[in-house]
């Protein structure tokens, strides 16, 4: 996929979003759910395809600047920074060997280093305070929260057909599958998503879906698509 393709993508969906939102914006009292998950999906599509031009676009720049030179300005902004601060002591140093030198009342011949007192002990304290206790008692509780987060957002991920395809997937089953047409493609996936299990979507695409599109059953998105059905339904 070029950038040419990614800017008319980004445009359509802007185009949508507005759109949308011009109809949410018709119901103050209540908007319908499913009108909420379309105008949320198409802002996620519209981030997404954000992510890929700006990848798209580093990578032209390396290629036409040079990799040394993108991102160098910072770099050499530090080295000055230290270059200055070494200059600095050098130059505080000087001074200060300077003033010893011109001192005359020091005598070094009489000169005795003043005693320094000895450092005293530290006492080793092996009680543990109450307020340990509790910050490892919340820090064990803020570690399990996440691995439940993990662990549910994984669950989620399976149980979604929206969420489980990939930006690389998405980008190949709407150009082989939908002749590119992001509304198409939205329409179809929420409407397989919906479906009570698998045996349901795949009745759905047999019978509505291939014949309106004329799928080749037999082709790699297709297949790429009905295993992410399989797997939606699995859990």
């Amino acid at each position: 996929m070029d950038k040419e393709t990614i800017h008319k993508q980004i445009e359509i969906l802007i185009e949508t979003i507005i759109e949308q939102h011009d109809s949410l914006k018709a119901h103050p009292d209540y908007i319908a759910q499913i009108d909420m998950d379309l105008f949320l999906e198409n802002i996620r599509d519209l981030y997404e395809f954000s992510i890929v031009l700006d990848k798209m676009n580093t990578k032209d720049r390396k290629l036409i600047l040079g990799a040394e030179t993108v991102g160098e300005s910072p770099k050499i902004k530090v080295e000055e920074k230290k270059n200055n601060v070494a200059l600095n002591i050098i130059e505080e140093r000087k001074e200060a060997f300077s003033e010893v030198n011109d001192t005359s009342e020091l005598n070094v011949g009489n000169y005795q280093p003043p005693k320094q007192k000895p450092a005293p002990k530290e006492k080793k304290n092996n009680k543990i305070a109450a307020g340990d206790l509790f910050e490892d008692g919340v820090a064990i509780v803020e570690e399990i929260k996440l691995k439940q987060t993990k662990k549910n957002t994984a669950k989620e991920i399976h149980t979604d057909l929206i969420k489980a395809i990939g930006i690389n997937e998405k980008f190949l089953i709407m150009n082989e599958l939908f002749d590119g047409s992001l509304e198409d493609y939205n329409t179809t996936i929420n409407q397989l998503n919906n479906c009570r299990d698998a045996a349901e979507a795949e009745q759905q695409i047999f019978l509505e879906i291939q014949p309106k599109y004329s799928w080749d059953m037999n082709s790699e998105p297709v297949k790429l698509l009905q295993d992410l059905i399989n797997k939606r339904f699995s859990e």
